[in-house]
């Protein structure tokens, strides 16, 4: 879910405000920004598809040591991210876009800080 709340917000800033990559028209009428919906089904798959192969490899496997501390690094990264992109949409009146980051990036930090104190 973290990559495609990431693409949705990618999506406006990259499409309209840097001009990263144009998309056609589809038949789809609905859109994000100019982005059609499928491509956000493309990146949960492609997603979920990798981390199917990469999570056995990831768990730590051994046993149970005292707490470590909760590294905020990764979250302070994508919360950044996540800032360029609104600041972006907002400064080019994508309002829903900056909206969207804005209410993205608290839903995560709210989850992750959460997470941390289990």
């Amino acid at each position: 879910m973290l990559t495609v709340l990431f693409d949705v917000a990618l999506e406006p800033f990259a499409t309209r405000v840097q001009h990263f990559w144009i998309w056609q028209p589809t038949r789809f009428p609905f859109t994000w920004h100019g982005a059609p919906l499928v491509n956000f089904l493309g990146w949960l798959l492609t997603t979920s598809l990798i981390l199917a192969f990469a999570t056995p490899a990831l768990i730590n496997k051994q046993p149970r040591q005292k707490k470590s501390l909760p590294d905020y690094h990764p979250l302070v990264l994508w919360l950044s991210a996540l800032a360029l992109f609104g600041v972006g949409a907002a400064v080019h009146q994508l309002w829903t876009a900056a909206a969207f980051c804005v209410l993205a990036g608290a839903a995560v930090t709210v989850f992750a800080m959460r997470g941390a104190k289990w």
